[in-house]
């Protein structure tokens, strides 16, 4: 709020109280709605200081979330890969057969 609001919102409040029968602004009124107004204005320092970091921080977003979507692209490369390769069992298989087959071979003379 701008020390102009202030005053106008200090001169409203003060021309209700007193057209309801108060003084207007006390002390302890007074003292209260400074410390309201130097929080406000901590706020709107702290508020300018985080947009820029705000913004920086969307942006590395951006960039984050395109190298997540290339990682995705090479693990499903990876997978259909390795989904490709022979199973323990499919290597047990063929070795027993490659052994049966030197064997067979060995009994036969050849």
């Amino acid at each position: 709020m701008s020390a102009s609001g202030a005053r106008v919102m200090r001169k409203t409040l003060d021309t209700s109280l007193v057209s309801r029968g108060s003084s207007g602004m006390d002390g302890d009124l007074e003292a209260r709605v400074t410390r309201l107004e130097a929080d406000v204005s901590e706020i709107k320092d702290t508020l300018r200081r985080l947009e820029p970091m705000i913004v920086q921080l969307l942006g590395e977003m951006g960039e984050f979330r395109k190298e997540m979507a290339k990682t995705r692209e090479d693990m499903a490369r990876l997978d259909g890969r390795v989904s490709q390769l022979p199973t323990t069992w499919t290597l047990m298989v063929g070795v027993v057969a490659i052994i049966s087959l030197v064997f067979g071979l060995l009994k036969l003379g050849l």
